[in-house]
């Protein structure tokens, strides 16, 4: 379906060249940053190393953004000129509706998620912290910077679903959405795994007989 939404002829090809691989490595690719946290956070809890693909990721930076979204939540002004406009969290979460801004999603998901206590947040920014590894054999990844890499293993989130919907509410084009969704899919040299929201959103998928198609059940 991803395939036929793009006007693509090619089927889901495999890399014959993993024959020869010595470790098996494994990629969980996002649509978004913030799912992408969510995730981190979860193997930071398992005790789990990870290789985290964002470089550019700065602590520090996600604890500021967290500070002006508490702000907001308990009827403060915030100090950033980004936040200024907000009213309140709600007035955030309509602007996330029509706006895929990474920064500001990311920092509202993991502010829920410890329902905006500061002390628990950046107890967790500092866990993850200490998890990551570059040689670990986990990758995180989003969808954009997983373009031109393979893995054995890709495990694709459930988010990619959300991005194309939203973009049909607001009367845009999908095409970039299917695009970067068809990009996750290929970047698995043995086995592709997907949650039930991704394999409905696809429909039946083709593989060649050196992929293997894993469906997780949930």
């Amino acid at each position: 379906m991803a395939l036929k939404v793009l006007g693509e002829s090619r089927q889901i090809r495999s890399n014959k060249k993993h024959e020869t691989d010595k470790a098996i490595n494994h990629a969980v690719i996002s649509r978004t940053n913030a799912t992408l946290f969510d995730m981190a956070f979860s193997l930071a809890q398992d005790g789990k190393n990870f290789a985290w693909s964002e470089k550019n990721f700065k602590p520090d930076s996600l604890i500021n953004h967290c500070k002006e979204l508490v702000k907001i939540d308990s009827g403060r002004e915030a100090f950033m000129d980004m936040y200024k406009e907000f009213k309140s969290i709600a007035d955030i979460e309509l602007f996330l509706e029509e706006e895929n801004n990474d920064s500001i999603a990311r920092s509202l998901a993991l502010c829920k998620r410890f329902n905006f206590n500061l002390t628990s947040i950046k107890a967790a920014v500092q866990l993850i912290s200490s998890f990551v590894d570059p040689s670990a054999k986990i990758v995180l990844t989003t969808a954009h910077k997983s373009k031109g890499q393979e893995w054995d293993k890709v495990t694709l989130c459930d988010d990619f679903n959300d991005a194309i919907q939203r973009e049909k509410r607001n009367g845009n084009g999908t095409k970039h959405e299917w695009n970067l969704l068809y990009v996750a899919l290929t970047r698995a040299k043995k086995e592709l795994s997907l949650l039930d929201s991704i394999k409905l959103l696809l429909g039946v998928l083709t593989t060649e007989e050196n992929l293997e198609l894993s469906i997780e059940q949930h």
